[in-house]
């Protein structure tokens, strides 16, 4: 396959639940159009028109996508994208896609076993851009806590949490149906060993996520130096 460099999958495991979470490596240099064809994975005429990055990591992610739906038996499925760029799943499936310029991931489940799951890739923020994402992403309290002693050198943890929130928001989108603010969660603390960030809902944004209801997500280090983060419901 034209760019792909290499393709694993691996479990999370959630509660009584294993959720599977496909991930490729891939190349933008080597890779070109004529991919969509030999993996029989449509070609939009909005990606077909954009640069060539982004059919690159469109590409790769429902290419992630396919993999993890064939996985749990749904076969030759076409995942569209919605008015909000998210993905529109088979029924009775609910999912997630990730992608930035090297890494794709996605993860599906049945919705009988998941009301909602969450997958984020993010590049390590460089200390240029630090204040910048503080000022978007996270309260004075969040930063406050993060710097404290135990959690990860503060860049990593600024990535982790923003990526986290990314994760939880994709997640819960199915059910909410509107995007909401960065500050919907504060970040309680990062776990290192067993690769948990807490945290904790600061309004109320559907029965199930009431106003100070605390839970965690999943996050791994990738070999290049990303972080990804994974949540489910």
């Amino acid at each position: 396959m034209p760019g792909l460099a290499q393709a694993s999958a691996f479990a999370w495991q959630r509660d009584a639940h294993c959720l599977r979470i496909h991930l490729i490596e891939f190349e933008p240099a080597s890779f070109h159009l004529a991919a969509f064809a030999r993996a029989g994975i449509a070609l939009p005429a909005a990606i077909e028109r954009s640069v060539p990055r982004r059919q690159c990591e469109y590409f790769f992610g429902r290419l992630a996508a396919s993999a993890a739906l064939a996985e749990i038996g749904v076969e030759n499925a076409r995942v569209d994208t919605g008015s909000r760029r998210e993905p529109i799943w088979p029924p009775g499936i609910v999912g997630s896609i990730t992608h930035n310029a090297r890494y794709a991931a996605a993860s599906v489940a049945q919705a009988a076993s998941w009301r909602g799951i969450g997958v984020d890739i993010e590049e390590r923020i460089a200390e240029e851009a630090l204040a910048s994402v503080e000022q978007i992403g996270l309260s004075a309290d969040e930063r406050q806590r993060l710097h404290a002693p135990g959690h990860p050198p503060y860049a990593l943890a600024v990535t982790l949490a923003f990526s986290a929130k990314e994760s939880f928001y994709k997640a819960i989108f199915p059910t909410v149906g509107r995007f909401v603010d960065f500050d919907a969660i504060r970040i309680d603390a990062i776990d290192l060993e067993p690769g948990r960030i807490r945290f904790t809902t600061q309004e109320t944004l559907c029965p199930d996520w009431p106003a100070g209801r605390s839970s965690a997500i999943a996050f791994r280090l990738l070999p290049g130096g990303e972080v990804m983060t994974c949540f489910s419901w």
